[in-house]
């Protein structure tokens, strides 16, 4: 297999967060025709993809593209993370509406509330909140299934300041350099 040299531009970025420490990152783009392929190291992770499709500019399709499109292919899909703070609201939620369809009675829903909503704070990993759950007596009453169990969801905080503390001045710098008419 051949090997190849080829010309990759490197953009260093430093930044200083709202709590006054430093943070940086090292952007690399290597650019084909219509395509680029992006290389990060930072202090909030590594991330890559190359993009074979961006259009005749590909500095302009890097300036345009959103949070969630670029970070979910950049992180490999790894975007988002369970919200467990989230999962007592949802728990709750699945209690009421049985409660509202008379579905189950008050006592079943007290008892049900009594045992389930601790569970979602007792915890603070998301595998181990479902495997109470699942294993609780209320599982086939609340749930029913699996796919009914808390699924909050939220983006990674790595990711939210990644794309704050790094990202957004990278795209700031690549559009005053299109300004200036070089990138």
């Amino acid at each position: 297999m051949p090997v190849t040299k080829a010309q990759i531009d490197l953009y260093r970025i430093r930044t200083k967060m709202e709590s006054g420490w430093n943070t940086w990152g090292n952007i690399s783009l290597e650019f084909g025709r219509e395509s680029v392929n992006v290389m990060i190291n930072s202090d909030f992770g590594h991330y890559a993809y190359n993009w074979t499709h961006t259009g005749p500019d590909p500095y302009d399709f890097l300036c345009r593209i959103n949070r969630d499109y670029a970070m979910n292919k950049l992180s490999d899909g790894k975007l988002y993370e369970p919200d467990v703070e989230k999962f007592g609201d949802q728990v709750k939620k699945s209690i009421l509406e049985l409660r509202y369809d008379r579905s189950i009675t008050k006592e079943q829903a007290r008892d049900a509330w009594d045992d389930l909503i601790p569970i979602t704070t007792e915890y603070n990993d998301a595998n181990a909140i479902w495997t109470k759950l699942i294993d609780s007596d209320w599982f086939n009453t609340i749930f029913g299934d699996y796919e009914n169990l808390p699924s909050a969801q939220r983006v990674r905080p790595e990711i939210e300041q990644f794309w704050k503390y790094i990202w957004l001045p990278f795209v700031d710098h690549l559009k005053e350099q299109r300004a200036k008419g070089a990138a």
